[in-house]
């Protein structure tokens, strides 16, 4: 359902940035620190800076790697380079205000994703509330799904610690894993 509504939306932006922030099980922290330059067409790499430590981490993007998502990205760009200062702007992800391009920040994110669940008809309030940090959590259990063992995990979740993913995963019940199998199909449609 989140996919679905951030897909039809009229900025191009919300498709790219949430199915990077799930392909690459990214933090928000991350996701706005992204820039234009760290993107590499050639090698077909994008760069991550790690939040918690810092350190750089290269994962493959481009139109071989991740077709569907570079469509995503291509579009993005296209919508990007309409607004008003996007050129003298670094970063990859900008919102409009009063006309011109501004860095996303962490709180525009947040406040995106909530507005699209919220037209998806998906909880944003109470103990059970998502976040786009859910998204992270989602990409963890649906490559435990997938047949990935738990070290390959914590490497792509970056966790220093294999205790870390572990609480990932058993903080998902087995309803949840039971639902998130069925969604499974549908995030990978768009990704």
């Amino acid at each position: 359902m989140f996919f679905e509504t951030a897909e039809k939306e009229k900025r191009k932006r919300n498709a790219f940035l949430f199915g990077l922030i799930y392909t690459y099980a990214l933090r928000v922290s991350e996701v706005v620190r992204i820039r234009l330059d760290h993107i590499d067409k050639e090698k077909e790499e994008i760069l991550i800076i790690a939040s918690k430590n810092g350190y750089p981490r290269r994962y493959d993007f481009g139109p071989t790697a991740t077709p569907k998502l570079w469509r995503k990205y291509r579009r993005w760009l296209r919508e990007r380079s309409k607004y008003q200062g996007s050129n003298e702007n670094p970063y990859l992800f900008m919102t409009k205000q009063s006309g011109k391009a501004k860095h996303m920040t962490r709180d525009s994110v947040q406040l995106e994703f909530k507005r699209i669940c919220d037209r998806a008809g998906l909880i944003t309030k109470g103990w059970n509330a998502l976040s786009v940090h859910s998204l992270r959590h989602s990409m963890a259990v649906h490559k435990l799904l997938a047949g990935d063992n738990i070290t390959e995990i914590r490497k792509w979740l970056r966790h220093r610690s294999i205790e870390s993913t572990k609480r990932y995963i058993d903080e998902m019940g087995e309803e949840l894993r039971i639902n998130e199998k069925r969604t499974l199909n549908r995030a990978e449609r768009y990704f």
